[in-house]
């Protein structure tokens, strides 16, 4: 069951980054947000950034057509059931930020509203489904400090996330 939660989070990483990079409404409105925040190209590129769009079914019908089940959409944390049984992203309109483990697989995702003034309740979202929360944000401080990075880098990430 792990390692299918892991190819899925890979398979979603790529999804997300691909509708940043080569979808209309990803260069747009995700890349001119990331790069107003102060991102260069190479750290988009480099920490895997991507996208989702407004959509609240995208991902979920997207991975459902490539074979992926709903139990483990479900379970990795990227949708969600409805009381209707309808299955939601629990990333739509979002920048996406791919948690990593030490060993550099996706364990999870968080992402973040790009419109201050959007009613859209949490401005982050995160979904950690395979290590707790606690173990899960130790992984990817780690990640960020394995990798060589500058000074500038490390601020401007921290920057892009958290504020």
């Amino acid at each position: 069951m792990r390692e299918s939660m892991l190819v899925l989070n890979e398979w979603a990483c790529s999804y997300f980054s691909n509708l940043l990079h080569e979808n209309k409404d990803g260069q747009t409105i995700g890349l001119s947000y990331l790069r107003q925040r102060g991102l260069r190209d190479d750290i988009i590129q480099k920490f895997h950034l991507g996208y989702s769009s407004p959509s609240r079914d995208a991902l979920a019908q997207t991975a459902l057509n490539k074979g992926y089940n709903k139990d483990l959409l479900v379970q990795t944390g990227l949708c969600f059931e409805t009381d209707n049984h309808l299955l939601r992203d629990r990333y739509h309109d979002r920048i996406i930020f791919p948690i990593h483990s030490v060993s550099g697989r996706v364990i999870g995702f968080g992402g973040r509203i790009m419109q201050q003034n959007k009613n859209v309740g949490k401005i982050y979202q995160f979904a950690l489904s395979l290590l707790s929360t606690t173990r899960a944000a130790n992984s990817m401080a780690c990640i960020l400090q394995r990798r060589p990075s500058s000074r500038k880098m490390r601020a401007t990430w921290s920057k892009a996330i958290w504020t």
